[in-house]
């Protein structure tokens, strides 16, 4: 967390406005973020994908 505070007062002090490093962080964020929950998105996909075709089987015959 040290580096990261480092980095934002380095980037502050060398005229970076507050607006601006919030839209740094804010697109680091997506960057991060939404490659992240697609992924998470596709493997719950096929977890539980299988496990629904199974049960749909046998709540069809009750």
């Amino acid at each position: 967390m040290t580096r990261r505070s480092n980095t934002l007062a380095l980037a502050s002090a060398r005229g970076g406005s507050v607006l601006q490093i919030r839209g740094l962080l804010a697109l680091e964020g997506l960057l991060i973020g939404l490659p992240a929950a697609l992924i998470g998105y596709a493997a719950a996909g096929l977890i539980v994908g299988p496990l629904n075709r199974g049960r749909g089987a046998a709540s069809l015959s009750c």
